[in-house]
């Protein structure tokens, strides 16, 4: 479809990673991966390297994941996998924290 001229947003609901293994057999997903499945909503074409943010009990939101891949957009029993940012923190902050750009 065509690119949006806003910003969308859309509640996605995180599965386990057992369940998005069984939905996806023939794949390999890791454990440096989340995913998501909510009925007949999804991140789609363009959306890859956009994020999958959660708020925090204390009301503060955080970058969860960042759109990797999923089959075509929304389908049924396929979830939306996501790199998950938490397991990458530790190389996120040397990085950033480092005198060099």
């Amino acid at each position: 479809g065509a690119s949006a001229d806003v910003l969308q947003e859309v509640v996605l609901d995180v599965i386990s990673l057992d369940r998005c293994r069984q939905l996806y057999n023939s794949l390999t997903i890791t454990d440096n991966m989340i995913c998501t499945y909510t009925v007949a909503k999804d991140a789609c074409a363009g959306d890859s390297g956009g994020p999958l943010i959660t708020q925090l009990g204390d009301g503060r939101w955080v970058q969860t994941g960042i759109v990797s891949f999923g089959v075509g957009c929304a389908q049924t029993n396929k979830p939306g996998v996501f790199t998950y940012v938490p397991n990458y923190k530790a190389w996120i902050n040397e990085v950033t924290e480092s005198d060099q750009c």
